[in-house]
């Protein structure tokens, strides 16, 4: 049985659509998938106008709802005198100005309603002793462990302070506010509180 040889035509007409379909393959773009992005955790401070001892203001943001910030109070040696007045300031240091979509807040997860807030202010800012403009307010709906109040802002709002003012009470007390968790909505990284000991800032009552 005899076999004929391809002739060199046919080989180079081979060779050629072999090196043509490489090319091809190399030039076609070949999607690929962004990392995702792993938030960094972060740990702030807090600090605020008024604490009572136990309720430091870093308890906001421990990671626990069972715990709470809750302002000064005279009941049972917490404090001398009168309890401090409404509004009440929270002011959380994240360290570096972040980028923040909203945030969530958790009210007091016990039987009692002192210190849940109504009304209330939100900055987000470089400067939290000249914060500018609110970037959210109005009132928050829940006021009971069973529900938190999501708060989404506008656009999103960089800076490295986030400032929580409680200008009024859902229980229309005129002196509390509290807090039992707070969580803030950023893509890039997860906060917690450092632990800080009782600063003795009771606040400044007045009439």
């Amino acid at each position: 049985m005899k076999y004929s040889l391809p002739s060199l035509t046919v080989l180079s007409a081979a060779f050629n659509a072999a090196l043509l379909a490489v090319g091809t393959s190399a030039a076609t773009p070949v999607a690929v998938a962004a990392a995702p992005v792993v938030p960094q955790q972060v740990t702030v401070s807090i600090r605020a106008d008024s604490e009572a001892l136990g309720f430091e203001a870093w308890r906001a943001m421990d990671g626990k709802t069972d715990t709470m910030w809750h302002t000064g109070f005279s009941e049972e040696g917490k404090i001398s005198g009168t309890n401090p007045s409404l509004p009440h300031t929270l002011i959380v240091d994240l360290r570096a100005p972040r980028e923040l979509k909203g945030f969530t807040l958790a009210p007091r997860q016990d039987s009692s309603d002192n210190g849940s807030i109504r009304s209330y202010e939100v900055y987000v800012t470089d400067t939290p002793d000249t914060p500018g403009s609110a970037v959210a307010s109005g009132e928050f709906t829940s006021h009971n462990k069973k529900d938190k109040n999501s708060i989404r802002f506008a656009t999103p709002k960089i800076g490295r302070y986030f400032i929580l003012k409680a200008l009024s009470a859902a229980n229309g007390r005129k002196d509390f506010a509290s807090v039992a968790e707070l969580h803030l909505d950023c893509d890039t990284a997860t906060f917690r509180a450092e632990k800080m000991a009782f600063s003795g800032t009771v606040g400044t009552a007045t009439s």
